[in-house]
Order: structure tokens, then sequence, then C-alpha cells
């Protein structure tokens, strides 16, 4: 990663006419810039120009805060090619099929011909439906608010497609050429991760063969049984590699199973789900297969896992330039990508004093906040209620949280959001309301929608009832994908892919953070927030000074939430006291121990969860229900 520096002596009639435009355009939206903010997005329309005549090869990374202008940047260029006459060929991709569609109405209402954008996606058009569609917070998936064109894509200057169809598509021929040439410049709006590939946990392979086991063992179905021989080896294997890492620390080595004729593995996927009731099983299991065809790596993170991945944005697609408001603070793409180049000198030209940031110290984990809100009485979702019941009637607010899994939508469970709402309305809350513009006061977004949105910019409240995190075996095939190598060591460090998880958390919370008011710009000042996110992170002080400069950071307490560090301290002062007891002490009841460790005034309730959190950490000691204390272990 090198950082170079931009030259502003070329493209210099293109690159001013398209900051003209950007500048009437942000301050049309309520923008006031700074002098440094000016500069900075003028430099970047250089970047483009400088790009399209040649000056710039490979992948440059813009760092920019969120709402800094950096999509609204693109509309702009566009815009100034057409109204200049300048034949410009870009290719632009985005998270989201409508942010796709939301830019090409700005194109052309800044007078980019329609007939000059090819929009591909390979959702449903329904015009009767668009109005539905463009409200993100209650979207048909299924459906997008702008039609995909029917004919080639290299027959449009203009292209928009998502990173997924970009990604996923092996020949990007007809994507990045134009007029038989290469396209002058790719335009890639948010992180760039270069490869995608599939992890699987070893635990759970073994679990889901075990419960598809008696229906296929003693059936008649030779294909399901020849198919089960075959996982039952395949997982052997893997678990063996795995000991054999953990036994003699040494670094993953390339994993091949025993290679199976395609139809041999259609025909095994088939049969191992006729005659079992379990489906979730049945797909796992129906997954692996396919794998197992694949060079794979066994991983040491956690429990253990296989994963495998394919690189996707190959060396080919030149002249990028990635629009990255996480970059500075996104470790898997600022550390593990060689191949990228920044240029960083403008990523903080917004202050955000004007935000407040509160935490709620509670596990902020799917495993932590499912039960929790589930439980009856819940004092978490009272703790919430409360909260949201402080904010002022006559200001917007967000509220993320996680997305129901598949199996509890087929069950009809309700959704973290349900939950939330239902609580709210019994408490009084009107979540139907509107404000005094007739925007809706609330909006429950789930995670995953924290990219591209720009519709709640209004919301001065954010609230993230959790945060979304990544499994370690994900993260760890995520770092071999950016270092494009299986094998690498730092894709097995436990070190560094801790690393790499509290990094990805933080992208998470900033993200949702700037789909509120904090995008606004008022000459360099953020637009006015208050952000409550629940979780048990501590994040590193240079997170925060690169993502929200200036941001004030506080606790939000509840009395009907007891403060995780509380908990955590008290856990410690347990484990603390009990392995510094003599030997010839082999029990202490909880009566003895509460004082003794200094934590006479916890709760009851407060003291059992300090006790929990210390138990599965304990080596020398088990709690005994029946006796009321810790017995010393025997062996």
């Amino acid at each position: 990663m090198n950082n170079i520096q931009v030259r502003t002596g070329h493209g210099s009639r293109l690159a001013d006419r398209a900051h003209q435009i950007l500048m009437g355009e942000l301050e049309a939206f309520g923008n006031l810039m700074s002098i440094e903010h000016k500069v900075a997005l003028h430099n970047l329309e250089y970047v483009y120009t400088d790009t399209i005549i040649g000056c710039n090869q490979g992948r440059i990374a813009w760092p920019m805060s969120v709402g800094g202008g950096k999509t609204e940047s693109i509309a702009a260029l566009a815009a100034a090619a057409a109204e200049l006459g300048e034949q410009v060929s870009l290719l632009v991709s985005q998270n989201t099929i409508e942010a796709l569609c939301r830019l090409k109405r700005r194109m052309i209402t800044l007078g980019v011909p329609s007939e000059s954008i090819g929009l591909v996606h390979s959702k449903l058009y329904d015009p009767s439906r668009v109005d539905e569609v463009m409200n993100p917070a209650q979207a048909a998936s299924n459906y997008a608010s702008e039609p995909s064109i029917e004919d080639s894509p290299s027959n449009y200057p203009i292209l928009l497609l998502s990173h997924q169809m970009l990604k996923t598509r092996e020949d990007l021929h007809e994507f990045n050429h134009y007029d038989k040439n290469e396209r002058d410049l790719v335009i890639w709006d948010e992180s760039l991760l270069k490869s995608s590939g599939r992890t699987m946990d070893i635990l759970q392979l073994k679990s889901a063969a075990g419960a598809v086991a008696p229906y296929i063992d003693d059936s008649d179905n030779e294909d399901a049984q020849a198919a089960l021989k075959f996982i039952r080896y395949c997982l052997a294997e893997l678990e063996a590699e795995l000991e054999a890492q953990r036994s003699a620390d040494r670094q993953a080595d390339p994993l091949r199973l025993p290679e199976k004729l395609a139809d041999t593995i259609l025909a095994w996927q088939t049969a191992i789900a006729q005659g079992v009731p379990n489906a979730d099983a049945t797909r796992t299991l129906q997954d692996f297969l396919l794998i197992t065809q694949e060079t794979l790596r066994v991983v040491k993170a956690a429990r253990g896992a296989v994963i495998k991945y394919d690189l996707l944005i190959p060396s080919t697609l030149k002249r990028i330039v990635v629009l990255d408001a996480s970059y500075n603070i996104r470790e898997l793409v600022s550390t593990f990508d060689h191949e990228i180049d920044v240029i960083d000198s403008y990523a903080n030209v917004k202050d955000f004093s004007t935000v407040s940031v509160n935490q709620l110290w509670h596990g902020g984990g799917r495993s932590s906040i499912d039960p929790a809100l589930r439980k009856r009485n819940s004092p978490l979702l009272t703790a919430i209620v409360e909260r949201i019941k402080t904010y002022p009637s006559d200001k917007g607010v967000i509220v993320f949280t996680y997305k129901s899994r598949p199996q509890e939508e087929r069950r009809g469970t309700l959704s973290h959001a349900e939950l939330i709402q239902s609580a709210l309305v019994l408490a009084g809350v009107d979540i139907e309301a509107t404000l005094p513009n007739g925007r809706s006061r609330f909006v429950f977004l789930t995670w995953g929608q924290e990219l591209g949105l720009s519709n709640f910019s209004y919301c001065e409240y954010v609230m993230q009832v959790g945060i979304y995190r990544q499994s370690r075996h994900a993260l760890a095939l995520s770092i071999a994908g950016q270092l494009d190598d299986l094998t690498a060591p730092e894709a097995g460090d436990s070190k560094t892919i801790r690393t790499v998880e509290l990094s990805e958390v933080f992208h998470a919370l900033y993200q949702a953070a700037g789909r509120g008011n904090c995008r606004q710009t008022i000459y360099g000042l953020a637009g006015t927030m208050q952000l409550d996110w629940i979780g048990l992170e501590t994040f590193p002080d240079h997170y925060w000074s690169e993502a929200l400069p200036g941001a004030k950071l506080n606790s939000w307490t509840s009395r009907h939430v007891t403060d995780a560090r509380v908990t955590q301290d008290a856990s410690k002062s347990i484990m603390t006291y009990l392995d510094t007891l003599p030997e010839k002490i082999d029990y202490v009841s909880c009566r003895t121990l509460k004082p003794a460790a200094g934590l006479e005034n916890l709760t009851g309730k407060a003291f059992q969860r300090a006790r929990q959190g210390a138990d599965s950490r304990l080596k020398d000691w088990n709690y005994t229900k029946a006796r009321r204390g810790y017995v010393r272990c025997p062996f």
C-alpha cells in the first residue's frame, strides 16, 4: 500500500465543472461546505479525471467521512461529461440495487441522457410498486424501483451494477468494455473486498451428519449411504488436519479431499435429503459435498472450521477508484490488501463534535440480545423503551436490529424489531407518528442495511440494539482472500483475527451511525445526532479519531440493566479470591465468598451473573448448587 498524491494539473476542465455541479447539489441538500471540504471534493474529481486520461492505474482508495459527498461526486462527474460533450465511459458499482436506482435518477435529473445509462440487475420491476420499493424500511426485496436493461451492457457509456453482480460474473469483458475499449474509470462505492468464499464449522458438520445418520444408515438408499460414508471420511480428514495443527503448533496446509465426478456429487446431494425430515442438516451437508471438491483449508479459530475462497476482483480490472469511508479503520482493506494505493490526506474533513455516542454495557451479539429481548418482563427491552421515550417527539429515530433468521421467519417468531415496536406501543409511544415535514418519525432497519442509505439523514437519533459481527471463521476466510493466500499465517493467528473482528464491529457501528443526521455537513460540522448502542466492545482511540473525530463518548446507564463491566469485574474478583486460597481449603460457600471477594454490595442476581461468568473460566474449582458454594476439583 502506497500513499499517492493528487495531480491537479490534468483534466481540469472536466474536474472543475464536475466540482461546480457537486457543490451546487450538496448545498441544495442543506449542506454548507467548509473550504477544506470543498478542496477535498475538488481533488476527488481530479482523481477521477487523472484516472480517465491514464495518469492513474490500478486501485486507489479515497477515504472520506460518511456524508462527505463521495457518492454525489459520481453523479456530478457524469453530468459534467454530458454537458461538456466529453466521451467518458464509467462503470459504477454500489452495494445495493436501490442505491444504483437512486444514482441513475440523480444523473438524469442533472442532465445525463437516460439512454446513456445502463442499469443491470436481476430483480423484478413493477411501476405500481415503485413507491413501496423506494422505502428501504419496507422494501419488497424482489423488486427494484428502476428496470434493468435488456441489451448488452457494453452498449452504454455509463454502466451501473451491484458489487454482488460484478463479483459473481466470471467474464467481466461485457461489463468493463464500451465501444470495444476498456472503460475509462471504475468507481467502487464502499469497501472493496476482493474475494468471496465459504466457511463451515466442523462441529456443525459433525452434528448435521449425526442428525441424518439414523434415517440413512438403516435405509435402502444406496446413494445416500455412499454420500454419508464419504462425508464421514472427509470429516475425519478435517479433524486429523485440525489436530495436527494444534498438537504440532504448525501452520495450515492446503487440503484436497478425494475427487468425485460432478454427477456423483449431484446425485448424493439429492439422495441425502430423501426421507430425512431435518432440512437444516441436509442443506448443510449438501453444501459440504459441493465444497469437498475445492482446495480447502482448516483453521483453528474457535472450534475449527473449513474455508475456501474465490478471488472475484481480477487484476485485469484496472483504473478503480474506491470510495470507502471505513478504509482507515477497517483492517481487512487497509492492512491486508497489498494491491491498493490510498489518498488519505482528505479523510477527516468533518468535525463530529456535534455527535454524542452512548454505550449501554450489555452483551451486543445476537446470542446475548435475542434471549434478553425475549425474556419475560425483559429488563433490556424496558431499558430500550425508556431510552427511546426520552427522545424528543419532533425528531426522527432510526432503530437497528438483527434480522430474523430464515428458520425464525418460517416459525413466525417475532423479530427483534417487532418486539421493540410492541413494547413501545404498550408504553404509549405512537410508532406510526409522522414529523412536521411528513416523514416517518420511526425507521426500523436491520443489519445489512447500514450501507448506502441516505433517505433517513433527517433522523437525529440512532439506536443500535446489538451490533453486527461475523464469525471468526468468516474473518479468517476474508483475511486469506484479501491476501490471496489460502494458507496465509495471518488467517490462522488468533490475535490477528481478534484485531480484525474488532475493526469489523466498529465498521458496522460507524456505517449504521452514518445513516442518520451526522451525514449532513454544515461548514465542516456533522449534523447534530445522538447514537445509542448496546455492546461490550472497547475500541481503540484511533478508530474514533479516524471515523468520528470529536464525537463525545459516554456510557448509557439504566436501572433495569446491570452494567456488564461491574459483572466482569466481579467475576475477576471471584476468580482471584479462589485462586489465592491455600490448597488445604477445598470448599467455600457463596455466603463466605461474597464479602471475602469484596462483593457484599452486589444484589443476588448480580452476584449470580458474576458467578456464572467466573464458572466457565475457573480451572481448579467447581460450583455446586447442592452445597451453594465452590468445591476444589480433586484432579
